[in-house]
């Protein structure tokens, strides 16, 4: 289990092409005046929230970080990006910082091993859907399970490798956003949708047990 982090849903000019990223509008998050932007709005809600944690009666103590970005999209200026708001964020609080992985999950788990001397104890957020894709619809909810179970597969494998890159980094792996949620094409058939869906549960949750810092 996780306590709670915060993170910037929608980031000045938007960070993705998708609707919670705060507008209707093209993402323009990475021109350079929406990019410092951010980081102001960053290091303010930090100030606040440093604050409001130490003021609270009792003392909050269930907060473990803040989050940069929620799922930006790629681009070539994200990982400078990260660096500079972690640094400008880092002068405010020792508070962990944790990342996006963009869906690029070993791309970033690298990131942070390389910068771990710059940016120490920088935690990646990895959230996982198995709802959304058109292979997402036309799977059905047991081998969902399974994909998830069976240590051969992908995503249990790219879970090790990296977790085991964020652990020699001092760092780790965290499901930011996880769902019991599946596309009715998955459930097509299947007589205890009920049954399914706790099977395909318990099976994320043996994944994130296994090789996540919190879920």
């Amino acid at each position: 289990m996780l306590d709670r982090f915060p993170d910037l849903h929608a980031a000045p000019g938007k960070q993705n092409r998708d609707a919670h990223g705060g507008t209707s509008g093209e993402p323009r998050f990475f021109d350079k005046k929406n990019m410092s932007h951010t980081i102001q709005v960053l290091t303010t809600l930090l100030v606040h929230l440093n604050s409001f944690c130490a003021t609270h009666d009792p003392p909050l103590v269930n907060i473990v970080g803040i989050e940069l970005l929620n799922e930006p999209m790629q681009n070539p200026s994200l990982e400078k990006w990260y660096l500079e708001a972690i640094r400008r964020l880092r002068q405010v609080s020792p508070m962990p910082v944790y990342i996006s992985d963009s869906w690029a999950t070993d791309q970033y788990a690298g990131y942070i091993h390389a910068h771990s001397t710059e940016i120490p104890f920088t935690v990646l957020d990895h959230h996982l859907y198995r709802c959304f894709t058109q292979e997402d619809i036309h799977t059905p909810v047991s081998q969902h399970a399974y994909q998830l179970t069976d240590p051969n597969a992908g995503t249990p494998q790219m879970f090790a490798r990296v977790a085991q890159k964020l652990q020699e980094a001092g760092s780790g792996l965290i499901i930011g956003e996880w769902s019991g949620a599946l596309n009715p094409g998955s459930l097509a058939g299947v007589g205890d949708e009920t049954s399914a869906r706790r099977q395909y549960v318990g099976a994320q949750l043996a994944l994130f047990d296994k090789f996540c810092a919190g879920y």
